[in-house]
């Protein structure tokens, strides 16, 4: 049996002709803005003519008016809860604990300060009466003390000189910034203080707000742990002798006291050069 084709009516044949020019009207890129509208790819198998004007119809409505897009805003990241310390006990025993192998001197200069929620920020004080008025110059090893109260933290010997006018009444050991940790020279008037500090996994009692600088820098004691109620200081053999420190300025506990009791808040400070060729911090 021999199978004859039938032809297609003349409906068919115009409507095939007709999707076929407006085929061949429709540009690449339309196709290809309206597949990035949203549309669903081209299929690779033929469709019947009487389908192909619908999708055709599509695309060309999301190729003349694509649907403008905008971009969503990047959330921010979340912030890690500051570690709260333990009881702290009226009892204080002096224990040098070993070198701390598990910090990393990349890590930026940070502590915080341990407040409680109900506790406002400290605003940065005015100078305070009688503090000495800052000379015109950088800071200078060199540089003579004016008048008033002052506070000189010279990293050649280590040591934080107090002064009252022009006199220095104490000098008291301490340890600076270590390398690449260097703490930079600055002068200006002593910040905040506050009881205690957290900062790399250890507390310290006693700290000054000094200035920024890659991070916070403060005067404190020496940082310590907490155990079992005991506070264990850390790296006490080296105050006065070397640079130790992330950029703050460490203190024997008993002269940290000292300093709190003379009250620099608001005193004007001179952090004299770091020596940048000593690297056995």
């Amino acid at each position: 049996m021999i199978y004859h084709p039938r032809p297609l009516p003349p409906s068919r044949i115009g409507a095939a002709a007709l999707c076929l020019a407006l085929l061949l009207s429709v540009s690449v890129e339309h196709i290809v803005m309206a597949r990035g509208a949203g549309c669903n790819p081209v299929r690779q198998y033929p469709l019947p003519a009487e389908r192909l004007l619908a999708p055709l119809s599509i695309s060309v409505r999301f190729s003349l008016a694509p649907v403008p897009r905008e971009d969503a805003p990047t959330p921010l990241p979340a912030l890690s809860p500051s570690p709260t310390p333990g009881p702290q006990s009226s009892s204080t025993r002096v224990v040098a604990a070993a070198d701390s192998a598990t910090e990393d001197p990349s890590e930026l200069r940070h502590w915080r300060v341990q407040r409680s929620p109900s506790q406002p920020s400290l605003p940065q004080p005015a100078p305070a009466p009688g503090a000495a008025t800052p000379p015109a110059v950088a800071p200078d090893a060199n540089l003579k003390i004016p008048k008033g109260k002052a506070l000189v933290i010279n990293q050649d010997a280590q040591l934080l000189q107090v002064f009252e006018d022009g006199n220095e009444l104490r000098a008291l050991p301490m340890s600076s910034g270590r390398y690449p940790l260097y703490t930079p020279a600055h002068q200006g008037y002593v910040g905040h203080y506050a009881p205690t500090l957290y900062g790399y996994g250890s507390l310290a009692d006693h700290a000054w707000y000094l200035f920024k600088a890659g991070g916070n820098i403060y005067i404190h004691g020496a940082p310590y742990k907490l155990e079992d109620g005991v506070k264990v200081y850390e790296e006490l053999e080296f105050i006065g002798v070397k640079p130790v420190s992330h950029g703050c300025i460490r203190l024997f506990p008993a002269d940290a006291e000292w300093l709190r009791d003379w009250n620099p808040v608001g005193v004007y400070f001179i952090v004299t050069p770091p020596n940048l060729t000593n690297r056995d911090g």
